[in-house]
């Protein structure tokens, strides 16, 4: 699912133009950990999220980069995963820059706000056996 919707935000007498999105969909890799930037914030990034959509009936794989800072992107690093469902709120961000062959480049991602990761790490089942180590039949269950 994918959501992106411009929205006009006025803070002190300012009027300022966003794009926010909210989408829903897979981790592309493994956060490769939490970075410190000059200033000391806590952040990572290199991530991306890969969201399915549909036009006439036909499915497009969509892929925003993430950037996320502080405790969520220590929570990220933590706990994200390849292939790890994941809802994410954001504001759409556009960079420019100069690359070495001195063409000017855009670099568009989704600085988020918030997230959420949904349903199950994809553990298997020997994984998860440790944590509920036993089978049991439903006419073995006390209700």
């Amino acid at each position: 699912m994918l959501i992106v919707e411009r929205v006009v935000r006025e803070r002190e007498g300012v009027k300022k133009e966003e794009e926010v999105v909210f989408a829903v969909g897979r981790l592309t890799k493994t956060p490769e950990g939490v970075k410190v930037s000059e200033s000391g914030r806590k952040y990572v990034k290199g991530l991306s999220v890969a969201v399915d959509t549909y036009q006439n009936k036909e499915k497009k794989t969509v892929f925003y980069p993430l950037v996320l800072f502080d405790r969520d992107a220590e929570i990220m690093a933590q706990y994200g995963e390849k292939g790890r469902l994941v809802a994410i709120f954001g504001k759409k961000r556009e960079e420019e820059f100069v690359a070495k062959d001195g063409e000017v480049k855009r670099y568009i991602y989704v600085l988020v706000e918030r997230f959420q990761f949904c349903g199950s790490n994809r553990k298997s089942k020997e994984e998860r056996a440790d944590v509920f180590p036993f089978e049991m039949e439903d006419d073995q269950l006390p209700f």
